[in-house]
């Protein structure tokens, strides 16, 4: 009869299996950076220029990751916020925008 495999050996195997079974199912880019994550991002930046009223006290900047747009800034009102949400998921290729574009009058 043999005896059990001591539990330092096992663990490893068993998160290994583990963390190999859900990259199988990662429909992302994964630590690379998606091939069109560049010219979406000037795209937006493109896309917001049109709109000089977005220029707030700290500027509205773009970052995309996996297709996903990151908004963050300082504008005067909701409208100026919701605009950019709305021009940068127009951009080709934006699968979702994360909007963290603060507003200064409320």
């Amino acid at each position: 009869m043999s005896s059990p495999l001591p539990l330092s050996i096992l663990a490893p195997s068993v998160f290994l299996t583990a963390a190999l079974s859900g990259c199988a199912t990662y429909q992302g880019c994964g630590a690379g950076e998606c091939r069109g994550d560049q010219k979406i991002n000037s795209e937006v930046k493109r896309l917001l220029n049109r709109y000089p009223e977005l220029e707030g006290t700290i500027p509205v900047s773009v970052q995309t990751k996996d297709r996903i747009v990151y908004l963050n800034g300082l504008v005067a009102t909701d409208l100026q916020r919701d605009t950019a949400e709305s021009v940068a998921i127009e951009a080709t290729g934006v699968a979702m925008v994360v909007n963290g574009i603060a507003v200064t009058e409320k």
